[in-house]
C-alpha cells in the first residue's frame, strides 16, 4: 500500500462529509434502508468523535513540551484505549479541564455511545412465540433498531458537531472562534 499523508485534520473532515451526506439523504430512501443509514449514521458519529480525540489530542501533545505526558498519550494511543477513557481522561490530562458528561453535549454523547452500544453488541434474547399452535423459538428483540427514526441520525450528526466544539472549548478556543475550528477540523463552514 502506497503511503500517502496528509493533515490530522483530513480524515476527521472525510468522515464528517460522509456523515452529513448520510444524514442528508435519508428522507429520500425507502423505510428498509433508512433504518439501516439511520444506524449507519449512529455508528460513523461516535467513530468520529473518537477519530478525532485520537488526532486532535496528538496535535495538542506535539505542541506541548512535556515529555512524559507524550509517552503517556503515546502508550495509550498504542494499547487502544477505549473511547470511554479516552472522552474521560485525555481532556483533562492535556487540556487541564473534563467534558462534563453530565449536562448537555455530554450527556447527549454518552446517550448516543449508549444507542451505538445497544445497535452494536445484540444478543438474542432467545424469545419465542406462538401462531396458530407453531412455537417459534430463539427470536431476538430488536426493538431499538426498529424505533430508530430520522432525528436519531440528526441527534448523532449534532452531538458529533457538538463535542468537537466542547474539546475546543476546553482547550480556551474563544467562542467567536470555534466556528473557524469547526471549519478546519470537521469541514462545517461558518454561518
Amino acid at each position: 500500500m502506497e503511503k500517502i499523508l496528509a493533515s490530522p485534520n483530513k480524515i476527521i473532515w472525510e468522515y464528517f462529509d460522509g456523515l452529513r451526506r448520510l444524514v442528508a439523504g435519508i428522507s429520500s430512501h425507502t423505510d428498509k434502508e433508512r433504518k439501516q443509514e439511520i444506524a449507519l449514521s449512529i455508528f460513523l458519529a461516535v467513530a468520529i468523535v473518537e477519530s478525532f480525540l485520537n488526532m486532535y489530542s496528538r496535535v495538542i501533545i506535539e505542541e506541548m513540551d512535556n515529555v512524559g505526558l507524550k509517552e503517556e498519550f503515546l502508550r495509550d494511543l498504542e494499547s487502544r484505549k477505549p473511547l470511554d477513557y479516552k472522552i474521560k481522561k485525555w481532556p483533562k490530562r492535556i487540556l487541564g479541564t473534563s467534558v462534563d458528561l453530565s449536562t448537555g453535549v455530554g450527556r447527549d454523547f454518552v446517550s448516543l455511545k449508549e444507542k451505538r452500544n445497544t445497535l452494536t453488541h445484540f444478543v438474542s434474547s432467545h424469545e419465542q412465540i406462538e401462531i396458530e399452535n407453531i412455537l417459534i423459538k430463539g427470536l431476538a428483540d430488536i426493538s431499538v433498531y426498529n424505533e430508530l427514526t430520522f432525528n436519531d441520525a440528526q441527534f448523532a450528526l449534532k452531538t458529533a458537531e457538538g463535542i468537537l466544539e466542547e474539546i475546543f472549548r476546553c482547550r480556551g478556543i474563544k467562542k467567536e472562534d470555534i466556528p473557524h475550528m469547526m471549519h478546519q477540523w470537521a469541514g462545517k463552514v461558518p454561518v
